[in-house]
């Protein structure tokens, strides 16, 4: 897996409103938002990447900073990069793997369901963080993320929160996935399948 510029600079974007933290370690840097983590290279970062770095922080940091727009940038507590790099090693200790299916919900939500039916859709925007994410990806129990990673790369993503009636329908899926035992993950498309669901009710 390598980080995507075009899915980078765009994620980064959007988390600049509401302040993401950068934490270098040493020749890897770390980025933090509310919504996703990315570990990855130094080395490996594309350079439209590092310029959107730059753009927001005033260069590339060597301690770690938050940056929020329209904000002075801020250090970050001492020992806190210590122990969010720590909280995610323990959540790796126990994983449950999940498998993509070839369902895309809305547009927007790619679905991972594993073998008992347990099911999380992720943003597709954040999945684009990366040019490749593999079709299985770990569930981090005790915080409920999801984890893809491959040797220094790693990308967290929290997964979406949805109301009664959109939960009823991906617990559906996620059945319909079962009963089918769909070994093949082929990627994802938009379905017709939930207006065929609704005209059914």
């Amino acid at each position: 897996m390598i980080v995507s510029e075009k899915g980078a600079v765009s994620a980064l974007k959007k988390a600049f409103d509401k302040g993401y933290e950068i934490v270098p370690v040493g020749g890897s840097i770390c980025i933090y938002t509310e919504n996703w983590a990315l570990q990855t290279n130094t080395r490996e970062l594309p350079l439209a990447v590092s310029q959107i770095l730059v753009e927001h922080y005033g260069g590339i940091p060597v301690e770690p900073m938050m940056v929020r727009k329209g904000k002075s940038n801020q250090h970050m507590i001492h020992g806190m990069e210590r122990d969010r790099a720590e909280g995610l090693r323990l959540m790796q200790e126990h994983p449950v793997y999940m498998r993509r299916i070839p369902v895309t919900f809305r547009s927007k939500w790619d679905m991972f369901v594993r073998d008992t039916g347990e099911w999380m859709c992720l943003d597709r925007q954040y999945l684009d963080i990366l040019d490749q994410t593999r079709s299985c990806a770990v569930m981090m129990t005790d915080e409920g993320m999801a984890l893809f990673a491959l040797g220094e790369e790693q990308l967290t993503i929290a997964p979406g929160e949805f109301g009664d009636e959109d939960h009823k329908k991906l617990c559906n899926i996620a059945e319909m996935y079962m009963k089918q035992e769909l070994h093949e993950v082929v990627e994802p498309e938009n379905m017709s399948l939930f207006d065929d669901m609704e005209q059914e009710e």
